[in-house]
């Protein structure tokens, strides 16, 4: 596999970029989920403890030798996902020979005699019988998806004028990408290490964590609309700014105007605004 990497387009960086991004990008590690430290108080964590300690009490039982290279992944990798959640798998990787030579103790030598072609055929189809089944239909994705991202609010944004330049959720970044194109230029996506050497991501998190600059860096963005989570510190914050109003909203996400914009767009446009309600949301006509 390492052989095939200079034939990518990214070389060899493919395969350091994880690394160098969990001891390079503090902000990210400090902030988004998956860098965060494993949670050991969840039953994830309690079997991953389980399984390191098993691996550990096997090589005491059965003095078992390992390659120098071998044995340093899976050290390093068991230290990394200790540290930030996302490397748990590549410790599934490398645990999975480890494992395997200890199982294999007591696993009977093959026999080609012993070979049940019948019965491993049953096997075979049941697997990609459950396997298809497991699969979520569109219905259940598209739930899925409405239940985490601004579905109802992209909707809005198709259909009515918003200014710009317009403030996002870190969150929504990746989906306002798929859902709006190119066309539309998000605040922030899941990119973050491209934000947080540009400097953007130290300021997204000093707007969401409602630092006392956060306003000014709106204002130093020129941020005239925010799609935000509706129940977030900022919608709050917004709400009860006289310089915003709340032009829609819906249980998932919340869209805010600033005033001077949204009288520009009624000048130009005979927009005719009704604010959002606690029963129905805000429209633009």
């Amino acid at each position: 596999g390492a052989l095939t990497l200079p034939l990518t387009p990214f070389g060899g960086q493919a395969c350091i970029f994880p690394i160098e991004k969990a001891l390079y990008f503090p902000q990210q590690a400090a902030h988004v989920q998956e860098w965060f430290p494993f949670n050991f108080s969840l039953w994830q964590g309690k079997l991953l403890l389980l399984l390191i300690a098993g691996l550990l009490l096997a090589q005491v039982a059965y003095r078992l030798t390992h390659n120098v290279e071998e044995l340093f992944l899976l050290l390093f990798t068991a230290y990394m996902t200790c540290v930030h959640t996302r490397f748990v798998i590549l410790f599934a990787i490398m645990s999975a020979p480890v494992a395997a030579a200890i199982l294999a103790r007591w696993a009977p030598p093959y026999e080609s005699k012993n070979d049940k072609p019948v019965i491993n055929a049953v096997l075979i189809v049941a697997t990609i019988l459950a396997i298809a089944r497991a699969v979520p239909s569109r219905n259940v994705l598209a739930k899925r998806v409405s239940g985490q991202f601004p579905v109802e609010a992209v909707h809005y944004l198709q259909q009515h004028s918003v200014p710009g330049p317009m403030y996002n959720d870190y969150g929504f970044g990746g989906y306002l990408l798929w859902a709006l194109g190119p066309k539309h230029k998000v605040f922030i996506d899941g990119r973050g290490d491209f934000y947080e050497q540009a400097g953007v991501f130290s300021d997204y998190i000093s707007v969401q964590e409602i630092h006392p600059n956060a306003l000014a860096i709106l204002r130093s963005y020129r941020i005239n609309s925010c799609i935000i989570p509706h129940k977030s510190p900022l919608a709050t914050l917004l709400r009860a700014r006289a310089g915003w109003t709340e032009a829609y909203k819906d249980p998932l996400s919340s869209i805010f105007f600033r005033n001077q914009q949204l009288q520009s767009l009624a000048m130009t446009s005979t927009l005719q605004f009704e604010p959002a309600t606690n029963n129905s949301a805000a429209r633009i006509h």
